[in-house]
């Protein structure tokens, strides 16, 4: 206990020295940033279907445990099981600023406008929008991300504590119990930290010794996740249910490795350069995507060459694998859920990549093409986060036209059914139907997700 205390007293006291405008600017940034994208969401109440089904009141509980999503009965019994919209996407908004100021303290990123477009970056994105639509558990769900990203930076940050470890895993326990994918968000950090520390040419054993830090906080936290997500099922005498694959996690995922890796690297492929999980090709982020990656690329060679990193073999294969494993990260999901095909609420993690491309540009030499490198890097962002203001609203256009053509059908349905001969209140109806033929509210081509899918998951 005194380990404990002592590691929070010293966090403490690092929050009063570190303590600056630039933080509270770049977190009331992304405060506003994403209440103002998202102000239509929360205005006009515009969801998804489970919170059209869980609004105004809802209890986390049977259907969230046998998710073992444990994480989100604790959440909402703080407040009071009571749905707000306005609220909640306040609380998240906060939250998920919160975590922008953990990530760019986890990077030890110095440039202020790359700290300003991460920022940007993380209020617009369609993850998150997609993320706010869910009223009932959103809060839930960002702060999951908030812990994923947490322990990362607490395990970075006291190298020589090994109380921190219990710690940072059991936050990562946490995490995966509000939302299992947010794991990735973890074994991103934790590679990527690993590959800037290499970049920097750091000496072996430190990298060694860092590698193990992180893979036993990812042990205890797999472990204790493992138990308080089925100490829980036991308590209420549920079965974990087959939703998602969630009931297959496990010994099936170590007989599916093999097949499921190269899935995990095609929904990386796909979130950045097709329109799989959301539009790219159509709104032209892919060529954005193209040239920040490329660049990003060159940039790393050239840190390579000049570090000469080269020159020290086990940093170099370290290096080549944790680059080749890095996409696996992202999709990691994928691979412990076999059944599971990411969609966007599963592809947050996708988001950090941008606080990895700044951290890398920083380290490139200061001269002419390095600056230029810098502009074009910063423009492309800069153009992603325009495009995902207009593509989050043009989701809350579709998804409130699709739910104002659903109540008037119903209506109308329920108005001619009253008005047939011998109907009483009692008697049983059967509504069949599809959004097949619904050709405009379901444009791909506007929304940052398929919305007719998304009903139709539902």
């Amino acid at each position: 206990m005194k380990k404990i205390k002592r590691i929070l007293q010293m966090d403490l006291e690092n929050i009063k020295i570190s303590y600056n405008k630039e933080k509270l600017f770049i977190f009331t940034l992304t405060f506003l940033t994403s209440i103002i994208v998202h102000f239509q969401l929360y205005a006009l109440m515009i969801t998804g279907p489970d919170t059209l089904i869980n609004s105004m009141y809802h209890q986390a509980d049977i259907w969230e445990t046998m998710l073992l999503r444990f994480g989100l009965y604790f959440v909402q019994l703080i407040k009071g099981n009571i749905v707000s919209p306005v609220l909640v996407t306040l609380i998240s908004s906060a939250i998920l600023s919160g975590t922008v100021i953990v990530v760019i303290d986890l990077f030890k990123i110095k440039n202020k406008y790359f700290k300003y477009i991460i920022a940007l970056v993380f209020a617009v994105a369609p993850n998150i929008s997609a993320t706010l639509t869910f009223f009932y558990c959103s809060d839930a769900y960002i702060l999951g991300l908030f812990l994923a990203t947490l322990a990362v930076y607490l395990v970075n940050k006291h190298e020589k504590s090994k109380v921190v470890i219990v710690i940072s895993g059991l936050l990562l326990a946490i995490s995966m119990g509000m939302y299992q994918t947010y794991l990735s968000v973890s074994m991103v950090l934790c590679v990527a930290t690993l590959i800037i520390d290499l970049l920097h040419n750091s000496d072996i054993k430190h990298i060694l010794k860092k590698i193990v830090r992180y893979i036993l906080m990812g042990i205890i936290g797999l472990v204790l996740f493992y138990v308080l997500s089925h100490l829980t099922l036991k308590i209420r005498n549920l079965p974990i249910s087959n939703y998602s694959g969630a009931n297959k996690i496990g010994l099936e995922t170590l007989k599916e490795f093999p097949h499921l890796v190269p899935q995990s690297y095609k929904s990386f492929f796909s979130y950045f350069f097709n329109d799989n999980i959301i539009p790219n090709t159509i709104w032209k982020t892919n060529i954005f995507y193209t040239i920040i990656f490329v660049v990003a690329l060159i940039s790393t060679v050239t840190i390579f060459i000049n570090e000469k990193i080269y020159k020290n073999i086990s940093n170099t294969i370290i290096l080549i694998l944790l680059i080749a494993i890095l996409p696996m990260c992202f999709g990691i999901i994928e691979i412990i859920a076999p059944d599971v095909d990411i969609h966007i609420l599963m592809a947050c993690s996708m988001i950090y990549i941008f606080p990895i491309f700044f951290k890398i540009l920083e380290m490139i030499p200061k001269h002419i093409i390095g600056n230029i490198i810098k502009y074009i890097v910063m423009f492309c962002s800069l153009s992603i986060v325009w495009i995902y203001v207009w593509q989050d609203n043009a989701s809350y256009i579709a998804i409130r036209s699709m739910q104002n053509q659903a109540i008037s059908t119903t209506t109308r349905l329920v108005t001619r059914i009253e008005e047939l001969d011998g109907y009483t209140p009692q008697t049983p109806v059967l509504l069949l139907g599809g959004l097949e033929n619904n050709r405009y509210l379901n444009r791909y081509d506007t929304t940052m997700m398929d919305t007719r899918k998304l009903y139709e998951r539902s």
